[in-house]
C-alpha cells in the first residue's frame, strides 16, 4: 500500500483514537478520513478489514484533495480487493489525479497499468514509458528499474537502448535496488554469449544482489557454477550453496537444479539419488514441470537406489503432460505401450497390458486414445522445433519416436485403431524413415485397417525403403515381382522394431 498511518498516530487506546478520527472526519478533516480508511482496509486484532468502509472514507478524503487516498483507491481498483471489484478506469482516474498533484507513486502505477494492460486497457508501451519516466525523474527506484529492463531487452514498440538501460539501472542501484543489480547481471550474462569476460561482471552483480536477498540472482549463480560458463569454471560446491539459498526462499527452479546436481554429480559432489528425488519432489510440489518429468522418468525405470514405481511414474508424467510437457506425454504413452502400468480400474494387482484390457473397458480405450493423440501431437511439435533449430539428429530422433508410436498402435488390441498407426507411419515416411515405409508397404499389401489392398502403393513404399537400404523391403519387392501378390500378415513377427 502506498501510504499507511504514521507511527505517531498509532494509539495505545485503539477505541479512543478511532473516536477521535471519527469526530475529525465528521468535521471534514481529510487526514482523519484517510487514516480511518487505512484502519478499515487493514483491520486489526479485533476486527477483519471492511473494504466498503475503507473505500468510502478514502473517497471522501480524495474529494478533499488527500493525495494518498487517491493512490490507495487507485491500487484497490487496479486489481480489486476483497469485496471491491476491479475497475481500471476508476484506478486511472485516481492515479492521474494524484500524479497531477506531484505524487511519485501514481505515475509509476499508471506505468504498470499500460505496460501489462490491466482489465480492458490495452498494452501501450509508449504511455507506460512516459509515466515511468515521470516517476523516475522524481526518484522512484522501481520506475527506474522497469525502464532499465524495458530498454535492456526492448518490449513491443520500445526498442532496446543499452545506454538508457544502463543509465536507469545504475541509478536504481545507487538507491540500493537489488533487482536492478540482478538485471544488470542479466545484461552482462547475455553479453557473455560473444564476450567470455562479460560473465565475470554478471557474477559480480549477481553476488551483490544475492547478498541483498535477491532470489533470482542466487538461482542464476547456482546454474552458472553448476554448468560453467565462459571464464567461470564448474564449481558444484558453490552451485549447491547458491541453489540451497534460493531453495530456502521457496524457489522451485533452484530445487529442480539441486536435483540435477545430485542426479549427475561429479568428483566434488557425488551422485545421490535420494537427495535428487527429494529436491525434484519439492520442486514438483510447486508445479515445476521439468521436475515432474524427471521424477516420472526416474520412477519408470528406477535409478541408483531409487526403485521403479510405475504408479508414481504415471502420476508425475500425467501432471507434466497436463502442463504441456511433450516428453512427458511420450513417456506416458510408452509406459502404457510396454505394459508397465498397474491396471487399478479392474482391481487387479498384476501388471497387465492396458491395450488388452481396453477390449472390456471403454474408459481405458478413451484414456489410451487421449494419451496416444497427445504423444503424436507432442512429437510433431518436437520435430518442428528440431526443424526450426536445424538439428538434423534431433529430427531423426523424433521421427523414430513417432514411428515407434505407430508400431504401438499397430500392435494394439481391443479397439486401438489401426488408422492411427497409419497416420504416424505417414508422418515418419515423409522423413524417409525406413521402418515406417516398410510398415506402410505391409499395410497396403495386405489391406489392413480401412486401407484396401493396393499392390502399386505397397510397391511404392517398399521401393522407397529398399532404395534406402532396407533389406526386408527388398525381399518383399522380390517376392511380389516373382510371384505376384503374396499376403503377409502384419503381426508382431513382421513388425520391425528398431
Amino acid at each position: 500500500m502506498a501510504s499507511e498511518i504514521n507511527d505517531t498516530l498509532i494509539p495505545i487506546d485503539q477505541k479512543a483514537i478511532i473516536a477521535s478520527y471519527e469526530q475529525a472526519a465528521e468535521q471534514g478533516d481529510v487526514i482523519a478520513m484517510f487514516n480511518f480508511g487505512v484502519l478499515y482496509e487493514e483491520g486489526d486484532a479485533d476486527s477483519l478489514p471492511k473494504m466498503e468502509e475503507a473505500v468510502r472514507y478514502y473517497e471522501c478524503a480524495a474529494e478533499g484533495g488527500q493525495v494518498n487516498a487517491m493512490v490507495n483507491l487507485g491500487i484497490i481498483f487496479s486489481h480489486g480487493k476483497d469485496s471491491i471489484e476491479a475497475d481500471v478506469q476508476k484506478a486511472i482516474k485516481y492515479f492521474e489525479a494524484a500524479a497531477g498533484l506531484g505524487n511519485i507513486d501514481a505515475p509509476y502505477n499508471l506505468g504498470l497499468i499500460y505496460e501489462d494492460g490491466y482489465g480492458s486497457i490495452d498494452v501501450d508501451m509508449e504511455k507506460a514509458v512516459c509515466y515511468y519516466e515521470q516517476s523516475a525523474n522524481q526518484g522512484h527506484e522501481n520506475a527506474m528499474l522497469n525502464l532499465g529492463v524495458i530498454y535492456a531487452f526492448g518490449k513491443d514498440l520500445v526498442l532496446a537502448d543499452r545506454k538508457k538501460a544502463l543509465n536507469y539501472l545504475h541509478k536504481a542501484i545507487q538507491l540500493g535496488n537489488v533487482d536492478a543489480m540482478y538485471n544488470l547481471g542479466r545484461i552482462y550474462e547475455c553479453d557473455s554469449e560473444f564476450d567470455d569476460a562479460a560473465i565475470e561482471k554478471a557474477v559480480q552483480y549477481y553476488e551483490t544482489a544475492a547478498a541483498g536477498g535477491q532470489v533470482n540472482s542466487m538461482l542464476n549463480l547456482g546454474v552458472i557454477y553448476a554448468e560453467g560458463k565462459g571464464l567461470i569454471p564448474i564449481d558444484l560446491e558453490k552451485a549447491v550453496y547458491y541453489l540451497e539459498l534460493a531453495a530456502n526462499c521457496k524457489n522451485v527452479d533452484a530445487m529442480y537444479n539441486l536435483g540435477l546436481v545430485y542426479e549427475d554429480g561429479n568428483d566434488f559432489v557425488p551422485v545421490n539419488m535420494e537427495k535428487a528425488v527429494y529436491y525434484y519432489e519439492q520442486a514438483a510440489k510447486g508445479g515445476q514441470i521439468d521436475a515432474l518429468l524427471n521424477l516420472g522418468v526416474i520412477y519408470a525405470r528406477g535409478k541408483g537406489e531409487i526403485l521403479p514405481d510405475i504408479d508414481k511414474a504415471v502420476q508425475y508424467l500425467k501432471s507434466a503432460s497436463e502442463k504441456g510437457e511433450t516428453n512427458a506425454a511420450l513417456n506416458l504413452g510408452l509406459i502404457y505401450a510396454n505394459d508397465l502400468m498397474s491396471n487399478e480400474e479392474t482391481e487387479s494387482d498384476s501388471v497387465v497390458s492396458c491395450s488388452e484390457s481396453a477390449s472390456n473397458d471403454e474408459d481405458t480405450v478413451y484414456r489410451l486414445d487421449i494419451i496416444y493423440e497427445e504423444c503424436k501431437r507432442s512429437i510433431q511439435a518436437d520435430i518442428q522445433k528440431a526443424i526450426d533449430d536445424c538439428d538434423l539428429d534431433a529430427i531423426q530422433e523424433h521421427v523414430h519416436a513417432i514411428c515407434k508410436l505407430g508400431l504401438t498402435y499397430l500392435n494394439g488390441k481391443g479397439g486401438i485403431p489401426v488408422e492411427k498407426a497409419i497416420q504416424c507411419f505417414e508422418i515418419a515416411s515423409d522423413w524417409d524413415n525406413v521402418d515406417a515405409l516398410f510398415q506402410l508397404g505391409l499395410i497396403y499389401e495386405n489391406g489392413i485397417g480401412l486401407r484396401a489392398v493396393d499392390m502399386e502403393i505397397a510397391k511404392y513404399y517398399y521401393e522407397r525403403a529398399a532404395e534406402l537400404g532396407h533389406e526386408a523391403s527388398s525381399l518383399r519387392l522380390g517376392v511380389i515381382c516373382a510371384n505376384g501378390r503374396v499376403a503377409v500378415q502384419a503381426d508382431e513377427g513382421n513388425i520391425v522394431h528398431s
